[in-house]
């Protein structure tokens, strides 16, 4: 009958083990998916971020024809004077 103890205090402390073992892999892996979601969302600010600065840059150089144009224009009025 004691054996029949001695193995079932066996098992009990071998389920205990994998259940602590199985905790702490779960802890971790909440840890790394916690991290590699703030690492994603900081990529995301970037790219928006780019985005935003890309279409500022876009436009600004969509307006520079116009703007010359301009130039070209205010210029030939003055050359009209001389």
């Amino acid at each position: 009958m004691s054996a029949l103890y001695k193995e079932l205090e066996e098992e009990r402390n071998a389920s205990a083990i994998a259940a602590n073992e199985a905790m702490a892999m779960i802890s971790r892996l909440q840890e790394e998916r916690t991290s590699l979601h703030l690492e994603a969302l900081q990529y995301l600010r970037m790219m928006e971020e780019q985005a935003e600065y890309d279409v500022e840059a876009l436009q600004k150089a969509n307006d520079l024809p116009f703007e010359m144009e301009k130039d070209i224009q205010d210029l030939e009025v003055e050359l009209k004077f001389y």
